[in-house]
């Protein structure tokens, strides 16, 4: 599968591919949505995810897979799509947070730090 991206898709494709996924959506503004990516396969939205940054750092944040599309690469993919962004935009240093993908972001060369 070889995705296409979106940079600053619509507001309400993003929320839905979002709330399908159980992630907030609440704090989002439309000044976030240019630092987010939506991918689609076969033209069918399959994906998203997003930057918030401050300054030269960035919160990696808002990644979700239909489950459709789950084991293909798709996530790593969408990853790899917003890491080339931040470092296009000057971010020096990339955070997450995650309650149930540690193991999926470890793989990807992640690691855990204190708050």
């Amino acid at each position: 599968m070889t995705p296409t991206f979106t940079a600053n898709p619509p507001a309400p494709l993003v929320a839905a591919l979002l709330d399908a996924h159980g992630l907030p959506t609440e704090d989002l503004t439309a000044d976030m949505l240019p630092d987010f990516v939506v991918a689609e396969t076969a033209g069918t939205p399959c994906g998203v995810v997003g930057l918030q940054r401050a300054g030269d750092v960035a919160l990696l944040r808002s990644l979700a897979v239909v489950h459709d599309a789950r084991g293909l690469g798709l996530g790593a993919a969408l990853v790899a799509e917003a890491e080339a962004r931040a470092a296009a935009a000057g971010v020096t240093a990339l955070y997450l947070m995650t309650t149930d993908a540690a193991a999926f972001f470890a793989r990807l060369g992640y690691a855990p730090i204190a708050r």
